[in-house]
């Protein structure tokens, strides 16, 4: 009996010993006891949340306009679907707001808003909070490839609340800490990894302050309106909204090696076929060859554009036009009769 006297009492001890230390299994009745302050501190604040409630603005009267500032930084374009046009990018959003408010994209395109939402919060004395999630984006995004492979893309992301109006809230841009202190209309680039297919104005700016840039689009500030009947009455509200424009520039290098100087080089050896006399068998085989060249041409170039776009490539157009300007002055040259020197002399002298 004594023996099991003393296995309950060295139980006991050091099931006293495990709550002291912090350390007692988990669900036990007792609180768990610890002497960190910010731990502490952070039990509070999530125990007043759970208090007073996260839903609805933090405000003590629905008078009062709440302030949100809105920070994007690119950190990667991932691709560019040109036949659906929509863009994926990996983004950081910045949020400075007094509560987390969820600011949905426009002009996302994703069924889901793919974003992390378990982005630790920091929280400052004075009440603001920083919430920096990372983002994966599917945004719409309208392309122009009249001038491929040299064009140039706009593509827009636009971010505000369709729950509450401008005057139950207001969002800006938000304010890096590197003097001069101003309001940041722009992406930021300072961790953007290079793409290898499209080139931004931000790679240039990076190490520019925002309010010394002037190549980079700069982002503007508008509001949305939305139309609701309410009885006989229709009720319009304006609803702010930031819109951030990315200017990319596809990097032509595959393409000049693979169409425009093929089409050079195939362009000037049409002027070959002419030198031959019609009666060579070689001028025949010579014109068929480049004609075959232009159609493959025209296949790698229907596989490299899009199909769902508004106006043709003129890279496109110029191998039609010159395809048919081929097969035009063959048939022309046939019918021209040519004269010797001996022949040309001859009429000369008469």
């Amino acid at each position: 009996m004594d023996l099991k006297y003393c296995f309950i009492l060295l139980f006991g001890i050091i099931n006293e010993v495990l709550q002291v230390s912090g350390i007692a299994p988990k669900g036990h009745p007792r609180e768990m006891k610890t002497k960190s302050v910010e731990k502490n501190l952070i039990r509070m604040l999530l125990n007043r949340y759970e208090q007073f409630g996260v839903i609805g603005r933090p405000v003590n009267d629905s008078k009062i306009k709440v302030d949100v500032r809105y920070g994007l930084q690119l950190f990667q374009i991932l691709d560019l679907d040109e036949n659906k046009q929509i863009l994926r990018t990996n983004c950081w959003s910045m949020y400075v707001i007094n509560s987390i408010f969820q600011n949905i994209s426009y002009s996302s395109a994703d069924e889901r808003l793919r974003e992390h939402r378990d982005a630790r919060v920091v929280v400052s004395s004075n009440g603001e909070m920083l919430w920096v999630p990372q983002a994966l984006f599917k945004s719409t995004c309208e392309v122009e490839i009249t001038y491929f492979p040299f064009d140039t893309q706009i593509c827009m992301l636009e971010f505000g609340s369709w729950t509450y109006d401008k005057t139950q809230m207001d969002i800006s841009w938000w304010i890096p800490d590197s003097p001069p202190i101003e309001e940041m209309p722009y992406l930021d680039f300072s961790d953007y990894v290079p793409s290898n297919e499209w080139r931004t104005d931000g790679e240039k700016e990076r190490e520019v302050h925002h309010v010394n840039r002037t190549i980079q689009i700069r982002s503007v500030k508008k509001h949305r309106r939305r139309s609701q009947t309410v009885g006989n009455e229709v009720i319009t509200r304006e609803y702010p909204v930031l819109r951030y424009l990315i200017r990319l520039r596809r990097n032509p290098s595959f393409y000049v090696f693979m169409l425009v100087i093929p089409c050079v080089l195939l362009s000037s050896l049409t002027l070959v076929v002419f030198w031959l006399p019609p009666e060579s068998p070689a001028k025949m085989m010579l014109g068929m060859n480049i004609f075959v060249a232009f159609f493959v041409l025209l296949l790698l170039l229907a596989e490299s554009t899009p199909s769902a776009v508004k106006n043709f490539p003129l890279i496109g157009t110029f191998i039609y036009l010159f395809t048919l300007f081929n097969i035009k002055c063959y048939y022309l040259k046939k019918n021209i009769t040519y004269l010797s020197l001996l022949d040309i002399y001859i009429i000369s002298t008469r």
